[in-house]
């Protein structure tokens, strides 16, 4: 159920972004600077978000979001806050979507 709420917040969160923030998101978990034509629903792989609940990210971790592209996956840490999710995520999506960053 807190992975359910997690994925509601995020949705949420991305709702609010400004266009070129949401491409960014996709460009962060896909690779591609576009949605596929007929959307995630009609592309093979989809799009997947994927909790990370490890000992890591107990207790509100710092750990930034990551993404397996060729597989339209999105990790998403668990974060104490909205602020402190709201903050990974663009942090990962602004500077972490132009291969291999360092930040």
């Amino acid at each position: 159920m807190l992975a359910l709420l997690r994925f509601v917040g995020f949705w949420k969160f991305v709702e609010s972004l400004s266009h070129t923030d949401r491409l960014l998101v996709v460009w962060f978990a896909t690779g591609s600077h576009s949605v596929p034509v007929g959307g995630f629903a009609a592309s093979a792989s989809g799009f997947t978000i994927m909790a990370m609940d490890s000992s890591r990210t107990q207790g509100g971790g710092d750990l930034l979001p990551t993404a397996a592209t060729c597989f339209h996956l999105f990790r998403l840490p668990r974060y104490a806050t909205k602020a402190r999710l709201e903050r990974a995520v663009l942090l990962a999506v602004r500077h972490g979507s132009s291969g291999f960053a360092t930040l």
